[in-house]
């Protein structure tokens, strides 16, 4: 009798085992369609190479002001493009290392929040991940002079905010944000 329960012990095993072995070439290895950051970075490296003129690109990149970046529509970090999984991630990284980010031109889309505090309000766009059980914002300031409530959407709206990713000390604290942003709800 132990024999027979050890035998089927090691055949469970052994399917269990097999069971986590190479997809075979048929098998469709992505099963979700949504693009990765690292096949953005790759289609743009492939883009930058098709077109045999990267150095004048970065150039032309090195010139611009941020602010004209972000005007254009040709953005350093462009979260409207990924999956909702990616770009929870992407922000999770631009909160833990917000030196890589800093003065890179960020568009992003959201809900938006408020924090009324007794110097000055915090406005920001709130992103949830793909189960809505998490969320990580980034603050916002917007270029021209706004005024709330009359100019803000309302709390929890979606939006689109665009700017340059810039980073604050405040209390002894280091924050992050977006500068020189536009918002469209």
């Amino acid at each position: 009798m132990k024999k027979m329960i050890c035998m089927i012990n090691i055949i469970v095993l052994l399917f269990t085992l097999a069971a986590c072995g190479r997809q075979t070439k048929g098998r469709t290895q992505n099963m979700n369609q949504e693009k990765t950051v690292s096949d953005i970075l790759a289609q743009a490296d492939s883009e930058a190479q098709d077109t045999g003129d990267t150095a004048k690109e970065e150039a032309k990149e090195e010139s611009k002001s941020p602010a004209s970046v972000a005007l254009d529509g040709d953005f350093d970090v462009d979260l409207t493009v990924l999956g909702s999984t990616i770009v929870y991630a992407e922000v999770y990284n631009m909160m833990m290392t917000p030196e890589d980010y800093v003065g890179k031109s960020v568009k992003m889309e959201g809900a938006f929040a408020v924090y009324e505090g007794e110097e000055r309000n915090y406005y920001a766009c709130i992103i949830e991940d793909a189960t809505a059980c998490c969320a990580q914002g980034i603050e916002f300031v917007l270029r021209e002079n706004a005024v709330y409530p009359d100019d803000y959407p309302a709390l929890g709206e979606n939006i689109t905010v665009t700017g340059i990713f810039d980073t604050y000390e405040e209390e002894g604290n280091s924050y992050c944000q977006l500068i020189h942003a536009e918002m469209e709800s």
